[in-house]
């Protein structure tokens, strides 16, 4: 009995670090710091402001735990170290939980409702200017913006650091301010006009995690494909190596054109560029595997994770994101190509997307589309953040836009940088694709080397990418990828297209191995069961 025993549990020990053994590549720990919200959106808005607000605050604290207000228990908030307040409605709070945010070690609250803290904190001097939705300058740094924008007005009273002021009437008033252990923002905004204020505002409440360093730059030479003419992404390769810079290329496994299938390792000629490429110190990013679907169908120009003919998530994600998420590693790595990174075709993908995302790849490259309702609804951010939205994953933004060919495009990647650069710990992002005339991406690296930035090499990032019988890790600038012999097998079947089948075959058995936990468990049951009424004889 015994043995029979010792034998279940062994099976079922390996069964689990089987099933746990491809968990997400990060985890997220408890803490105590707070976001709390009563409402995610603002009354008949489309945008998610407290999604964005956590994303923004991934930059600098990986622990915050969302709650909501309705959500909220005595006790709850107690002997927090941040708590960050967005009200997006006029409502009472319960006292108590008003107090027990006053208690925190700082507070940053934004818009509706901050009077009532003003009542626990005893500023007999505070008054509330009441809000206005209208054409507004905010003046920071000596900088200003102007835009349409709803502004809670205040006077917060003597002893006060004033941050930033908005112009009310003929009135300077502040909208960011600084009283004792409570920082206010009379508004929050998400655009690429107030990335430098809120970027700025941030800074100012987390001082701790301000950074000196140089600020840095991020450059993606994009869609580089079996379909495309490796000339061209030769001579842009070649152009940006002048430079003796860092960067990374955005490569889709397996191009599609006329319905035809043109896998990566049948283009020798292209592999070798990009082989040349990574061991002069570029680095590969995943773009997808084919960079289209059956709704758009072309690669390059089609969308891949989302449904663009209908403006929503693919059917049944699960088994449509996972077999070409593991093709696609599989097929660069065929080629000699080790990713370190993933960037989703046109930035758009689901949340359930990027869960599956986070199981292979721990740094996502590009903006964030950050809605299941259309993929119309993206944030950008001014520096890397650890994302909640993505599960974890390190996120490098795409901030500064791209080269089109169009004759002020240049300038205006300039002014974005500069604008950027502002904002400690920034990084700015372009991509450049890689079928295009190199002439413009030179001026692009001058420019920014001109401002002080210092090219991000990915491969100094904490780096890891896992996927059945693959794992590539990479820091200080060190990669190293573990294949295991059955994926090297695969690639000696027809094309890759075997693989998708084998991988396929995984999931399900993956499925089973969950049954059999089930029955192994029941088994241990019952025997514990039969032993007791054994020993009770």
């Amino acid at each position: 009995m015994a043995a029979r025993m010792l034998l279940v549990k062994k099976i079922i020990l390996v069964l689990l670090m089987l099933i746990l053994g491809t968990g997400t590549c990060f985890a997220q720990t408890a803490g105590r710091n707070f976001l709390l919200y009563d409402l995610q959106m603002r009354y008949g808005g489309t945008f998610p402001l407290v999604t964005s607000l956590a994303e923004h605050l991934g930059h600098f604290e990986e622990d915050y735990v969302l709650v909501a207000v309705d959500d909220w228990q005595p006790g709850l908030l107690q002997d927090a170290d941040t708590i960050v307040y967005a009200g997006l409605q006029q409502r009472k709070l319960p006292r108590e939980l008003v107090e027990e945010i006053a208690g925190a070690r700082q507070v940053l609250w934004f818009e509706d409702n901050i009077e009532q803290l003003a009542e626990v904190k005893g500023w007999h001097d505070f008054r509330s200017l009441g809000k206005v939705s209208d054409w507004t300058y905010i003046n920071f740094k000596g900088r200003s913006f102007y835009d349409w924008m709803s502004v809670e007005y205040t006077d917060p009273g003597k002893n006060v650091n004033v941050i930033a002021t908005a112009k009310k009437f003929i009135d300077e008033v502040p909208v960011i301010w600084q009283r004792e252990n409570i920082y206010y923002s009379g508004m929050l905004e998400f655009n690429e006009l107030f990335d430098d204020y809120m970027g700025y505002l941030l800074h100012q409440v987390f001082k701790r995690h301000t950074d000196d360093q140089r600020p840095k730059a991020f450059l993606r030479v994009e869609d580089v494909s079996s379909i495309v003419a490796p000339k061209a992404v030769k001579a842009v390769v070649e152009k940006i190596e002048k430079y003796n810079i860092p960067f990374a290329i955005g490569v889709v496994p397996v191009g599609i054109m006329d319905g035809k299938k043109h896998y990566l390792h049948e283009r020798e000629e292209l592999v070798e560029v990009l082989q040349e490429a990574q061991k002069r110190g570029a680095s590969i990013i995943m773009h997808g595997y084919t960079h289209q679907n059956e709704f758009s169908p072309t690669t390059g120009e089609g969308y891949e994770f989302w449904n663009a003919k209908d403006d929503r998530p693919m059917e049944d994600e699960e088994s449509f994101t996972v077999p070409r998420i593991e093709a696609g590693i599989s097929e660069l790595l065929r080629c000699g190509l080790i990713p370190l990174a993933f960037e989703a075709p046109h930035y758009a993908a689901s949340q359930k997307t990027y869960e599956i995302l986070s199981r292979y790849f721990n740094i996502y490259s590009g903006q964030l589309q950050i809605s299941d309702d259309t993929d119309s609804v993206t944030m950008t951010l001014p520096y890397m953040t650890r994302s909640r939205y993505l599960y974890g994953m390190l996120v490098i933004p795409e901030n500064m836009g791209f080269y089109d060919g169009g004759e002020f495009v240049v300038e205006e990647m300039m002014n974005k940088s500069a604008s950027l650069k502002t904002i400690p710990g920034a990084v700015a992002c372009f991509f450049y694709h890689g079928y295009l005339k190199p002439d413009k991406v030179g001026s692009i690296i001058e420019g920014l080397q001109k401002q002080g930035y210092e090219f991000l090499d990915l491969k100094y990032l904490p780096v890891k990418v896992q996927a059945q019988g693959i794992v590539i890790t990479a820091e200080d600038g060190v990669v190293n990828a573990v294949v295991a012999e059955e994926v090297k097998q695969s690639w000696q079947t027809a094309a890759g297209e075997q693989y998708l089948k084998i991988n396929k075959i995984v999931s399900v058995q993956a499925a089973v191995l969950v049954v059999i936990l089930t029955v192994f468990v029941y088994i241990i049951l019952k025997l514990k069961r039969n032993t007791k009424k054994h020993y009770e004889k």
